[in-house]
């Protein structure tokens, strides 16, 4: 996938800046769902920051034996699939 000349803030419009590589925890209506390795970029003018760039695959599933464990790793937790679809 080909970023072109990258992401842009919007409102500024300059390119954001990767600022590092985080961990996300997505949750579902019953509780914790997957952990997913991501980047954090951040708008150098106002700060603003967006979560891009996962990975191919979920770094941990809830099913997973040793999920549990990774949950202290999460820099993120995101509300993801909790809501039913109409």
């Amino acid at each position: 996938m080909s970023l072109g000349p990258g992401y842009a803030c919007a409102e500024c419009k300059v390119l954001l800046r990767p600022r590092k590589n985080i961990t996300v925890l997505i949750t579902a209506s019953f509780g914790p769902y997957q952990i997913w390795q991501a980047d954090l970029w951040e708008c150098p003018e106002c700060s603003q920051q967006v979560i891009l760039g996962y990975g191919m695959k979920p770094w941990a599933e809830h099913y997973q034996p040793d999920f549990k464990d990774h949950l202290a790793g999460v820099d993120f937790t995101i509300d993801g699939i909790s809501k039913e679809l109409p």
